[in-house]
């Protein structure tokens, strides 16, 4: 069982959002979804996840723009929230760009519910499988 931890999921695309909710909700973590970079920064204004999934295409602010912005607007965040980017744009330059901001893992995009199941329950560290 879980501690109800809380992840909060950047994901533009209402289908993947809808699966990773489905996938995590399996290991009872809560999921909150914000569908722009813009919406989730608010959302850090309220309150402090345990987790980010983040998604890196996204119109307006990309992934990276919004870590830079939750950094320098939520102080000590990069210390206490861990990030997994969940991406279709799996290439050199942002795997490259995911270890320079410190992200925790990199998943492409279609990811396995096993995989992302395992990413998050190990990033969270949960007893659960």
């Amino acid at each position: 069982m879980t501690e109800n931890k809380t992840v909060l999921l950047v994901e533009d695309d209402e289908e993947v959002a809808a699966l990773v909710k489905i996938v995590l909700r399996k290991i009872e973590v809560v999921v909150v979804h914000r569908n722009n970079a813009m919406d989730a920064l608010s959302f850090l204004d309220q309150f402090t996840p345990d987790l980010i999934l983040l998604d890196i295409g996204m119109p307006v602010m990309n992934g990276w723009q919004f870590l830079n912005e939750a950094r320098k607007d939520h102080d000590n965040i990069e210390d206490v929230v861990p990030v997994i980017v969940l991406t279709a744009f799996s290439d050199s330059t942002n795997r490259m760009e995911s270890q320079l901001q410190g992200v925790k893992a990199f998943l492409s995009k279609p990811v396995t519910p096993s995989e992302l199941r395992e990413i998050v329950t190990r990033t969270l560290n949960l007893n659960c499988v």
